[in-house]
């Protein structure tokens, strides 16, 4: 597709001091990058004059224009501007520089050569280019291997923003939802219900869940007095929890009417008593004597 600007005067001049700047930067049948050829009947007199260009990717050269009709120029980088005037986009006062029929060619896969960038009007493909005269060449998803929460390709919004609720990545918070907000943005809001915060670390130990309403673990409990629990050793009978804070330990001691030992010290309280005839009896076979 070509679009031609003509004007009235066959001998136009543009801006008639000596030199001027074609910009292709914004156009319709271009990208913000420039178009990928553009000409002009070069009705220059003096010598001494250049094509100063400035491609898309941000290089530049000089074309001399002395002799020239027409000029053209033609690059799959796209040309964002051209400079009449002296060489390396210098003015002069003492010319005019008149140039006609300004002719620009955009994208078109058509007349550009293949690797030109061009868009066949789709996001989720990816960036497109040019092949044996189509826009056939697609980069692919735009979005697969971006960051959290902006991995979800979405035609009619041109956008990767994953939809809200989605997973993200955790904050190791047992009791914070991670999810993203919609936005492109993971949070962590309070939640979780129920969901084990800190374990027990023994039987006179209680773990604690998240509330749900808050982002932080519930203060550190014990298990109610008087929970069953065990120390490990055959000399007490019935090991309770006794009501000492978790940070303290607890006792577990065996009494007997012949011999009395204070067993090591546990997180349990023995509740059990031996009576007097009973252990005298037992103590030959006991292991604890």
């Amino acid at each position: 597709m070509n679009l031609v600007y003509q004007v009235g005067d066959p001998n136009y001049c543009a801006g008639c001091n000596g030199s001027f700047r074609l910009t292709f930067t914004s156009t319709s049948v271009g990208t913000s990058q420039g178009v990928i050829g553009a000409g002009f009947d070069n009705l220059i007199t003096g010598t001494g004059f250049y094509a100063f260009v400035t491609f898309g990717d941000s290089t530049t050269a000089d074309f001399p224009l002395n002799g020239l009709a027409f000029f053209r120029i033609i690059s799959p980088s796209l040309i964002r501007s051209i400079h009449v005037g002296l060489a390396g986009c210098g003015a002069t006062q003492a010319d005019v520089i008149t140039i006609d029929n300004l002719s620009i060619g955009g994208t078109d896969c058509s007349i550009a050569p293949d690797g030109t960038p061009c868009n066949d009007g789709g996001f989720c493909n990816g960036e497109d280019s040019c092949d044996s005269g189509t826009c056939s060449v697609h980069a692919g998803d735009p979005c697969a291997g971006g960051p959290d929460c902006n991995q979800t390709c979405n035609e009619g919004s041109a956008d990767c923003l994953d939809p809200p609720g989605t997973g993200c990545s955790t904050d190791n918070n047992p009791c914070t939802t991670d999810t993203c907000n919609g936005s492109g943005a993971c949070i962590h809001a309070a939640g979780n219900g129920g969901v084990e915060c800190r374990a027990a670390v023994d039987d006179c130990d209680a773990a604690e869940t998240c509330t749900g309403l808050s982002s932080t673990c519930p203060t550190d409990m014990t298990a109610p007095d008087g929970t069953l629990c065990t120390d490990g050793t055959v000399c007490t009978q019935v090991d309770q929890c006794s009501g000492a804070p978790a940070s303290e330990a607890r006792r577990s001691t065996a009494t007997t009417a012949t011999r009395a030992h204070r067993i090591r010290v546990t997180r349990c309280r023995d509740a059990s008593t031996i009576s007097p005839r009973a252990a005298t009896a037992a103590a030959p076979r006991s292991p604890c004597f």
